[in-house]
């Protein structure tokens, strides 16, 4: 993959409130899974992700459908610190 993070729940809940990034907020867990390549690539590299993310136990997959929502999605995982860092202010303390 071109990117791989994970995200708990709290930081799910700090990074959706703090840019609106539309995570399933009821979600214990998340990663974002970013693949890159041709576009004949991509999406062997997407459908090679869901079996596996499937038989792993991941109970919903989602693939971005636009540039946007990719940036909104990874917006997201960037801001998580700040936004866990914004509603606990001693927590990495």
């Amino acid at each position: 993959p071109g990117g791989l993070e994970m995200m708990d729940g709290h930081a799910i809940v700090a990074a959706d409130d703090f840019c609106g990034a539309g995570y399933p907020r009821d979600a214990k867990a998340l990663l974002l899974c970013e693949v890159d390549g041709t576009e004949e690539e991509v999406h062997e590299h997407i459908a090679e992700a869901e079996a596996l993310f499937g038989k792993l136990g991941a109970t919903s997959i989602r693939t971005s459908q636009s540039e946007e929502e990719r940036a909104l999605l990874w917006k997201g995982r960037k801001s998580a610190f700040p936004a866990v860092g914004r509603i606990s202010p001693d927590y990495y303390c």
